[in-house]
């Protein structure tokens, strides 16, 4: 199995520091190890600033400040560069002026004239930084792996192994090493050899008018959709021709193409890909990404893993991010861009759906909205109500019990049924709670549902629920995702995530937004509507992927087997639950594979 190299991270990522002279041996040596990669500007009295720049980064300066952009980012009419956003005083010494500065990015400014820097990540932004600060270096980088390397022993963050055994994956500005920490969405960070501060310049309610949101009608879809084109047209300038859709085939995707479809010569045919696995479990990807690809008239492209490429990329995958894998289809966005790069070098950006479902909601924003709808009911009252609408309404007997079921767990803020605990992420609590205090895992739901609170003010369960997956599950992935697609040249594009998208999504009442005429993702299929009558919107999906059972089959006895049985069992799970994790595979032994894996293959333990 081919394995990732540190000199191939070095060569791939974004790092900057500043660097008190004189340095410590060990970090001008490592240092040494990027070649002619790294660049120096001195500090008067202080030391030298040092940055790499990789294929994404753009960088400009004026007489006060080296800055550099990562990312996209625009002014509502065009994408504009570093040296366009110096140039129009949107960033300074003293500030970064975020209401013009829109897109999906990250900006990096360090001081010509005295030891100091800024990074600012605007809202939902998909370019993630990390960064860790001691009294000789301050160091920051897109990377984790890579700014790991900068620590004299890197070593496991203890504190959120619950975490990663509930949601399989951490949340906040801890990561998986102890002592690097990232930078949240929305916040900047000021950096000075005295002190660093993290305050938070972007959330949610800079774009919540209550007094004035839209309601779903004919109009307001078109002004929708009007500003998701525009959007996909600012992104899709001077790119076209090296850019295709990842293509699904269902309503967000294809939403994404529908745009595309506007701006580029009629009767083109756009590239789109998809990849697959030769598993059953994919049968439904297959079938939708066809039916969407020709309704929109796309150039579609399988791309085919095999399950042996599969089980690789998951090994590979950690190895370029330096963290584990949170779920069972993520790697594959890897292999995607390098099968681009290998056979399609012509494509260097793939527009992609995500972020759609915490903003427009989807089949678990239906089941929470009920509790919205009856919030002020009593309990008692909607139990005897949904037994009573039995005979009358099947589906207002189930809304009922289901807002009855979803206030009382409510209540109680450390069950892990609570609606702003719960996940999609399954696993056994058991065992959990043999494994781990329940201090731990009291810790792990509150550092979560905190998360909410700092970005939005909502009476809604529904939209705190949505938006707190976009904070967590939806930054995460799209982070991931563009970070491996970094290591093949490839810029994975998110126009959900940008902050203009974001905005004209927060502008429709909310209980509108998530539900409307008993239809999930009103918005987004509506404006779908309006631009083809050759797809079926509301046909149940089924899963798309691989399957829990054809996962576990083969952590039991398949691809994954050979990794599993070689898993080192950890202090906080007895011989005997091991064992029978490793007869048994689920997703607690998925969380026991990915986090082996981080320790060997990065920890080198």
């Amino acid at each position: 199995m081919p394995r990732i190299t540190l000199d191939e991270i070095e060569k791939s990522y974004f790092l900057f520091g500043c660097l008190k002279e004189p340095a410590p041996p060990e970090i001008k040596e490592k240092l040494n190890t990027f070649s002619g990669q790294i660049h120096y500007i001195p500090i008067d009295s202080y030391g030298n600033y040092f940055y790499t720049l990789p294929f994404y980064a753009d960088k400009a300066e004026n007489d006060e400040i080296v800055l550099i952009k990562l990312g996209f980012f625009h002014n509502s009419e065009k994408l504009i560069s570093a040296q366009t956003i110096l140039n129009n005083g949107w960033v300074t010494t003293s500030s970064v002026d975020a209401d013009q500065i829109e897109g999906d990015g990250a900006l990096i400014g360090f001081y010509k004239r005295e030891p100091g820097c800024f990074i600012y990540r605007n809202l939902l932004s998909a370019s993630v930084i990390h960064y860790f600060n001691n009294e000789d270096l301050f160091i920051a980088s897109d990377n984790l792996r890579l700014i790991s390397m900068f620590q004299p022993m890197p070593e496991l963050n203890e504190d959120i192994i619950a975490q990663h055994f509930i949601y399989r994956q951490i949340y906040g500005r801890e990561t998986y090493f102890k002592g690097i920490s990232r930078l949240l969405v929305g916040e900047m960070l000021s950096w000075n050899p005295l002190t660093m501060t993290v305050d938070l310049k972007r959330d949610f309610r800079a774009f919540i008018d209550s007094g004035n949101q839209k309601s779903v009608t004919t109009d307001s879809i078109n002004w929708f959709f009007d500003q998701f084109k525009h959007i996909v047209g600012i992104y899709l300038e001077g790119c076209e021709m090296s850019s295709a859709t990842m293509l699904s085939g269902g309503i967000d995707s294809s939403l994404v193409q529908a745009a595309i479809n506007t701006q580029i010569e009629r009767g083109r045919k756009f590239p789109s890909y998809s990849f697959v696995i030769d598993s059953p479990g994919f049968a439904y990807e297959v079938e939708y990404a066809k039916e969407g690809s020709q309704a929109l008239n796309t150039q579609h492209t399988f791309v085919k893993l095999t399950p042996d490429q599969y089980a690789q990329g998951i090994v590979q995958s950690t190895e370029i991010l330096g963290e584990p894998m949170p779920d069972d289809v993520r790697s594959c966005f890897y292999l995607l861009a390098d099968h681009l790069a290998r056979n399609y070098a012509d494509i260097k950006y793939l527009f992609h759906g995500g972020h759609a479902d915490g903003l427009h909601g989807g089949s678990r924003a239906a089941r929470v909205i009920q509790g919205d709808k009856y919030k002020s009911w009593p309990v008692p009252l909607l139990e005897i109500l949904a037994g009573i609408l039995v005979p009358i309404s099947q589906s207002k007997s189930y809304g009922a019990r289901t807002a009855a079921d979803m206030i009382r767990k409510s209540k109680d803020d450390n069950s892990r049924n609570h609606y702003l605990n719960s996940s999609a992420v399954y696993t056994d609590w058991v065992l959990m709670e043999k494994c781990f205090p329940a201090s731990a895992i009291k810790d792990a739901f509150e550092r979560k549902r905190n998360i909410e609170a700092e970005y939005l003010d909502s009476n809604h369960m529904v939209e705190k629920v949505s938006t707190l997956g976009l904070l967590t599950i939806g930054i995460r992935q799209r982070a991931l995702e563009r970070t491996m697609g970094h290591f093949r040249n490839v810029e994975y594009i998110y126009p959900y995530g940008d902050e203009a998208i974001v905005k004209a999504s927060y502008s429709f009442a909310p209980l509108e937004r998530y539900i409307y005429d008993y239809r999930t993702k009103p918005i987004l299929k509506a404006a779908l509507e309006s631009q083809t009558s050759d797809f079926e919107l509301d046909k149940p999906k089924g899963w798309s992927g691989y399957g829990m059972a054809e996962l576990f089959g083969s952590m039991k006895d398949g691809e994954l087997s050979e990794m599993v049985q070689a898993i080192e069992r950890p202090g906080f799970i007895t011989k005997a639950d091991f064992e029978e994790k490793l007869r048994h595979p689920d997703w607690f032994t998925w969380n026991l594979l990915t986090l082996d894996l981080f320790k060997k293959t990065v920890l080198g333990d």
